[in-house]
């Protein structure tokens, strides 16, 4: 089987994905969005932000979430097909 790559630099470097989640509110909460990696750690939930936009809670909350792992580094964010967004670490 033959692999055609386009130009972009493609490589499994088996790192861990962040992922955000919207979730709106309830009768008793306010709206808010979750977070997790794909190895099982941790959900946390922040508050929604009314002055920011979609992209800068998610951006905020994914921070928040890397800060309280205590995990640094260059993440690199985009948005899923699902209205979330998802982050991995750029560092080689």
């Amino acid at each position: 089987m033959t692999i055609h790559l386009s130009t972009a630099n493609v490589r499994h470097s088996y790192r861990v994905a962040i992922r955000s989640t919207y979730h709106g509110p309830t009768d008793t909460r306010g709206s808010r969005i979750s977070v997790t990696h794909c190895k099982g750690g941790p959900r946390k939930y922040y508050a929604w932000q009314d002055a920011l936009d979609t992209a800068d809670n998610h951006l905020c909350a994914i921070d928040s979430y890397l800060t309280e792992l205590g995990w640094d580094g260059e993440w690199v964010i985009g948005a899923n097909d699902n209205g979330g967004y998802v982050a991995t670490c750029a560092n080689v």
